[in-house]
């Protein structure tokens, strides 16, 4: 059945006439009065699938007619829609009037633009005087800016506006009227409004409520399959001429743009304030990155120029003086030369020299100006969108955490009735503390300790099957006639099954342990979603952090650290030498890019194909022919949204995680690797437009949240920051040649030494001498080997440490072991107090919010005051001036001037 509306018709939508639950008759759900035009758009959209057995139950229409009924009880205004092009698809089309956004602006206390704008320049910070100098420079660098600067002409620069907490009691303040709703509310505001509603509708009867709940929600409903999507529509396609989608794609998401600033308040208002944040500092930590990519740039070819007259190098590489060095493995391996390792001697100088200690400590101190400057930065973005004085009263409870406290406080306990619907209804009411949350996050957090400790485990458990698997493989095809060349493949296969086994722990407990995070982060009862999403990305945080940094840890601190003499290696249960422990997981960030960059494109694939199958194996009728032969242009934007991806709950929180733990790998291990920061730079250059175009052409339209900040990632950034300086002291003092060099040339040598404060004889006083006749018989090399490579008469090697034969086939630590490990531990600390104390300092100097714009803040909200105690003022001499007319006018004049009895005469 349908309704013509003039030119336009409007589908009746087909539901039964009533549902009929255990205790009560609901009514369904009826079109509004005002039906919308065909060029309106929706601010929101819920779509059931004709195909799903659970949609078409009788229980599915009974919960969606309740459901619906309830949301035009809050004023939303419904419209229902299934036409031939896709007939399996039932739309309900959901408008927000403005009656119900200037409620819900009071309730989640948003700020609106008030009635009477001073000019703008009033409003803009004042410039201070500047030196003709100073001015010429700041023309040069403002004609440099406009080369990176986002188009004007395309992004128009906004008047800043002075905005107030909205309240009806103050009405007078605000111009808000149907004439420029859509500039008051955009639709990144009106969808949220919608989406806080959604989610705090019930779809059950009042009576069915009192024994669930947790009967609310239109996320519960699409868990259910009662709905397919719920989402907010897109401005049009990507390829439509002067949309806002069609912008940003243009002149935001294409790499062509990757050297441009980003359009923020565009991005704030078409993806809400969460996601721009974001973006936001995404694009100030690519921008720091050029800085520390110059760094590391400086270090490298200082490495580069110094390596041709490093003394190291030169006696490495030289075979005047050949080093016969002793076995690398037991049993199949043979003595080899030192001058073998002069590539490598090589590349080592390149990133351990003699600038790595100052490169670290500047890298220290640009993580201070990171954290600093980003305070001052997000200060006024924050000002800029209205965020400046969100608080704590501005987080709305969850509407789990209410049902949680319904459930905890019934109807007729504890109290008088009155006192229990305070405590159900009160939001300010929490969980006790002691009795509930106590417990419940002792619990949750003792299960992420587990899980951590499990996921070494894990990883322990890779380390030894790589080991095991060579030294099996290698004993079981290895023979006396085994050439060099026979078991090439052996790297190969050991590889690829350490891998894929790796792998495969690594996803299966990725996708365990996000549901379980989850659930532990219910269980805790956080009141708001900012607290639920603070839990839950601090646990999330914590398996990757185990997952990702824990075999680099142990290469860096642990690999090679206690490895003994020849003829006594540290093994494993007995057998393995802690050497052959080699690389383990390379390369994650290449291939985090690619999955990122193909997996939503292949998500969609499949979900239109399982969509079209769905469809083609349902038993209906003949209608849904039209929509095989359909065009893709003649579908509804609700249509070609729904076979986009959906942004979900925690997508924003896996692209915050991919981004920390790249900071991380860039500042905890940074001094190992000084050309960190340029691959990190080249790979978010890539990461950021990737990211906005897969927003814009892969995913739903997101419904943006109001945050003040990046929230908790804030606070792990901040703790990364401390952890990466004990990391790069240690990395410095324990991994690399500094500490042994600096003594060598200053502490172990006399001054009177020629050789004193030179690297001559370095290498010498590194390696100690081995005789082979100390080899045990289970790590003797084997005959047939040595026969091979012509070692059979060799009396002795030498191998890298500071060790003295004692007598027989014990070798001791010498007393410049000692001293270097001394070293190294003041070092440690010498390193860490100085860059505490370099962040303080910085801490100290530098504001967290620009002097310019705190006295910015303070003349608005002086402009602001002055305005409501006038527009008070003017609202109490009109009451005045009512209740002067409302008084009797017939005043009888002498009763106007009678004097009392008592008063004297003159």
């Amino acid at each position: 059945m349908e309704e013509n509306q003039g030119n336009e018709t409007i589908p009746i939508p087909v539901l039964p006439q009533r549902v009929q639950t255990e205790n009560e008759t609901i009514p369904i759900p009826v079109l509004p009065q005002r039906i919308q035009t065909e060029n309106t758009s929706p601010d929101f959209v819920l779509i059931w699938d004709k195909t799903s057995k659970v949609a078409m139950s009788p229980d599915g229409f009974q919960r969606r007619s309740i459901f619906e009924l309830n949301l035009q009880e809050e004023g939303l205004l419904l419209d229902w829609e299934n036409n031939d092009i896709t007939p399996s698809l039932h739309v309900v089309k959901i408008w927000a009037p403005l009656e119900v956004l200037k409620r819900y602006s009071e309730i989640l206390r948003l700020r609106l633009p008030i009635k009477q704008i001073p000019d703008c320049e009033e409003v803009k910070p004042r410039l201070s005087d500047r030196s003709d100098a100073f001015i010429a420079l700041f023309n040069f660098c403002s004609r440099m800016r406009k080369c990176i600067s986002v188009d004007p002409e395309v992004f128009p620069p906004k008047c800043r506006k002075l905005t107030e907490i909205y309240s009806r009691d103050k009405e007078y303040l605000f111009d808000v009227s149907e004439s420029n709703m859509d500039e008051i509310f955009p639709i990144s505001i009106r969808a949220r409004v919608v989406q806080f509603i959604l989610k705090r509708t019930a779809y059950k009867s009042k009576a069915e409520l009192e024994l669930d709940a947790f009967g609310f929600g239109y996320e519960r409903l699409i868990q259910k399959q009662y709905y397919s999507a719920a989402y907010p529509l897109h401005d049009g396609q990507i390829t439509t001429k002067d949309s806002t989608r069609n912008i940003l794609y243009l002149h935001w998401a294409r790499l062509s743009q990757c050297f441009k600033h980003q359009p923020l308040d565009e991005i704030k208002s078409y993806c809400g304030v969460n996601i721009a944040l974001y973006f936001t500092w995404l694009g100030y930590y690519t921008t720091m990155l050029v800085y520390a990519a110059v760094l590391g740039l400086i270090c490298f070819f200082y490495g580069l120029i110094s390596i041709i007259n490093d003394p190291l190098v030169m006696d490495v590489c030289s075979t005047a003086q050949e080093y016969k060095m002793c076995p690398l493995c037991d049993h199949t391996c043979s003595y080899w030369k030192l001058s073998e390792k002069c590539g490598y001697s090589k590349i080592s100088h390149l990133f351990d020299n003699d600038f790595t200690v100052a490169f670290a400590l500047l890298m220290s101190v640009w993580t201070a100006f990171f954290l600093e400057f980003w305070k001052r930065y997000v200060a006024t973005i924050a000002h800029q969108w209205d965020l400046t004085n969100f608080d704590l009263k501005d987080y709305t409870p969850r509407p789990e955490y209410i049902a949680a406290l319904k459930e905890m406080f019934p109807a007729g306990t504890g109290g008088t009735e009155g006192e229990d619907e305070k405590k159900r209804y009160d939001f300010d009411l929490r969980i006790p503390f002691w009795k509930r949350r106590l417990p419940f996050s002792m619990f949750s957090y003792s299960t992420v300790l587990f899980l951590v400790f499990l996921a070494v485990a894990v990883l322990v458990g890779v380390i030894v099957y790589r080991i095991w698997i060579t030294l099996f493989l290698s004993e079981l095809y290895s023979g006396p006639n085994t050439g060099e060349h026979d078991l090439a493949w052996l790297p190969l296969v050991v590889s690829i099954s350490a891998a894929f086994l790796n792998l495969t722990f690594i996803m299966l407990f990725g996708r365990i342990y996000q549901r379980l995070a989850e659930r532990l982060t219910e269980m805790e009862f956080p009141r708001t979603p900012q607290e639920f999403e603070a839990s839950y990305s601090l646990k999330i945080y914590l398996l990757e952090f185990m997952n990702n940094y824990s075999s680099i840890f142990y290469v860096a601190f642990f690999k090679g650290a206690f490895t003994g003499a020849p003829n006594r290696y540290i093994r494993v249960f007995g057998k393995l030498r802690q050497e052959e422990l080699a690389v383990i997981m390379i390369g994650k960030q290449a291939k985090s890019m690619i999955f990122e960059a193909f997996v939503p494109v292949a998500r969609r694939f499949i979900n239109r194909a399982s969509q079209r199958l769905k469809v083609a194996t349902t038993p209906t009728d003949d209608t849904l022919a039209p929509s095989r032969k359909a065009s893709k242009s003649a579908l509804p934007q609700w249509a070609r949204d729904y076979d986009l991806l959906q942004w979900g709950t925690y997508s924003l929180t896996d692209e915050y995680l991919e981004m920390v733990l790249q900071f991380g790998f860039l500042t905890i291990f940074v001094s190992a690797f000084p050309l960190a920061p340029l691959f990190a730079l080249i790979n978010n250059i890539f990461e950021l437009r990737v990211d906005a175009t897969k927003m814009l052409t892969h995913y739903r339209r997101p419904v943006g949240i109001r945050v003040k900040d990046i929230g908790v990632w804030s606070d792990i950034i901040n703790g990364i920051v401390k952890v990466s300086v004990i990391s790069n002291a240690c990395i410095i003092a324990m991994t690399s040649s500094f500490i042994p060099k600096f003594m060598y040339r200053y502490f172990l040598l006399d001054q009177t030494d020629p050789r004193y404060g030179t690297l001559k004889g370095y290498l010498n006083n590194s390696l100690t001498s081995f005789k082979t006749a100390h080899f045990e018989n289970d790590t003797k090399p084997n005959p047939d080997v040595l026969l091979r490579t012509g070692d059979s008469n060799t009396d002795s090697c030498y191998f890298s440490t500071y060790r003295v034969n004692r007598g027989g086939s014990n070798y001791e630590f010498t007393e410049t072991h000692w001293k270097i490990w001394l070293a190294r531990v003041v070092f440690v600390l010498l390193y860490e107090n100085i860059v505490a104390v370099m962040i303080l300092i910085l801490c100290w100097i530098i504001p967290d919010m620009p002097g310019k714009l705190r006295d910015q803040i303070q003349r608005e909200q002086r402009l602001v005051n002055e305005l409501i105690i006038k527009q008070e003022l003017i609202r109490s001499q009109a009451r005045n001036h009512e209740n002067q007319q409302d008084q009797p006018t017939n005043i009888d004049n002498n009763n106007y001037n009678h004097k009392p009895s008592n008063f004297p005469n003159s």
